[in-house]
């Protein structure tokens, strides 16, 4: 399943939430790092990295892009075990332009990942940072199984994101979620009636933020309303691509396709 994390305006939290689901993840899970504007995880959580492992290496490479390239530039966040993995973004934001270059291919590996050959298909959490970027990574917007919009509960970020939203659900193959970080002062209620559509909850929890970004993963992180809502929100999109997978669902699929 591959997942794409987006936002509209401002600052809502998409890698916040990106790196939050990872942790609650249940499944093998890889979180790529794809904002043009620059990536924030190796300065929080992996200051000592060097320029070895990142994004743009791809975008260097003289064949097609495939998994196992992909593989070459991950760091796994809980060795030896590898079920979590990141592709640190990028260091510069001037960068962007030659590895907008790669995103076609990138999204069709990210689609189709494996991290070894043979294994299961992992899980993608793709952090495409802000729309509207001149360098955002559209493909890979485009083959996501599911977009996730991410916002606050404020009039101006509604606004904005409900004619986003409206232009998304074009695209009949691909479920297209808000999720809403709830920190402002509309109730979820007012929030949903204004978009058109039950965005998922996130909750506003800055302790749990702060933990999360300085790579303190231990009881404390584990016991916040940051992770509590993470869980419950990974719940929701494994279960959904569980059924999406399901006999049922897939024959469904070819009934409507004759």
């Amino acid at each position: 399943m591959l997942i794409a994390l987006t936002s509209v305006k401002g600052s809502p939290g998409v890698t916040t939430l990106a790196l939050s689901l990872l942790l609650a993840w249940q499944r093998p899970a890889l979180l790529a790092e794809l904002d043009p504007a620059g990536g924030d995880l190796r300065p929080r959580i992996l200051p000592s990295l060097t320029g070895s492992h990142q994004l743009l290496n791809l975008a260097t490479l003289d064949e097609r892009l495939t998994s196992a390239h992909l593989t070459r530039q991950v760091v796994s966040l809980d060795p030896p075990d590898h079920s979590r993995v990141l592709l640190p973004g990028l260091s510069d934001p001037a960068t962007s332009a030659p590895v907008a270059q790669i995103w076609d291919e990138l999204a069709e590996v990210l689609a189709g990942y494996q991290h070894r050959a043979g294994d299961p298909y992992v899980d993608v959490l793709a952090d495409c940072g802000r729309l509207g970027h001149a360098h955002t990574p559209s493909p890979v917007l485009a083959r996501a199984d599911v977009v996730v919009v991410v916002l606050r509960a404020r009039l101006d970020a509604v606004a904005l994101a409900t004619p986003v939203l409206q232009h998304l659900r074009r695209r009949p193959d691909a479920r297209i979620l808000p999720v809403l970080v709830q920190d402002g002062p509309y109730s979820p209620r007012d929030i949903d009636s204004a978009l058109g559509a039950q965005a998922e909850r996130i909750a506003f929890d800055a302790k749990g933020a702060a933990l999360l970004e300085s790579g303190r993963w231990g009881k404390k992180l584990e016991h916040t309303a940051l992770l509590r809502s993470a869980r419950a929100l990974s719940r929701s999109l494994i279960r959904t691509d569980d059924a999406r997978r399901s006999p049922e669902a897939f024959l469904e699929a070819g009934q409507r396709r004759v």
